[in-house]
């Protein structure tokens, strides 16, 4: 359970941490979906909001790429979803991240996204 569970997300720790940018663009919305999971598991609490600072870090990295491959919709699927997070903390992160998210790529938004 817990310890299979800390190993994967250290993996993934590692690979965004330290290869994000060796990433092939292809599997950017794989680890978008990764980093929601683990923020959605209710094990570990800290897993749940480093994964939610992961998908901060994956969207600034990203950004000009995931405006042309359109990968905010999972993005933004991801945060959403997070924020209505049973957990005030993880809840409160994800919106707090969602909003940042928001604000600093608004530009690469298209109509039918901000309707969303």
């Amino acid at each position: 359970g817990g310890s299979c569970l800390l190993l994967a997300f250290e993996s993934l720790n590692l690979i965004v941490d330290d290869f994000l940018d060796r990433l092939p663009q292809e599997e950017i919305p794989s680890l978008i979906i990764c980093l929601g999971k683990f923020g959605m598991q209710t094990e570990n609490i800290n897993l749940s909001l480093t994964a939610v600072g992961m998908l901060w870090k994956v969207s600034d990295v990203y950004a000009s790429s995931m405006r042309r491959d359109g990968m905010w919709n999972e993005m933004l699927l991801q945060l959403t979803t997070l924020s209505k997070d049973d957990r005030p903390e993880v809840r409160n992160c994800a919106i707090n991240t969602l909003f940042s998210v928001i604000s600093s790529n608004s530009t690469a938004f298209n109509k039918n996204q901000w309707q969303q």
